[in-house]
């Protein structure tokens, strides 16, 4: 089974990190998060805001708490409406 698209941009995301590429990190991930708005699950959207949160961190950029508020906020509704991850 191939990669879906969450899968291959969050690894492509967590390669750039590794190469000490923050800034790129965050623009692919702010990009993804574009591509996939509405048609993702509430957990995959709350899976690039992490990351984009830690690329923002790894820059000193305050938007990184709002991303990680947004992420807690998904996967509380995602906790309480009693669905179950895939």
């Amino acid at each position: 089974m191939g990669l879906s698209l969450e899968e291959s941009l969050r690894l492509t995301v967590a390669a750039l990190m590794q190469a000490s590429l923050p800034a790129d990190a965050e623009t692919m991930t702010t990009a993804a998060l574009s591509a996939t708005r509405g048609r993702t699950t509430p957990r995959g959207e709350a899976m690039l805001l992490s990351r984009r949160a830690r690329a923002r961190a790894h820059q000193h950029n305050q938007a990184a708490f709002a991303d990680l508020a947004r992420s807690a906020t998904l996967l509380a509704a995602e906790r309480s409406s009693g669905e179950e991850p895939e």
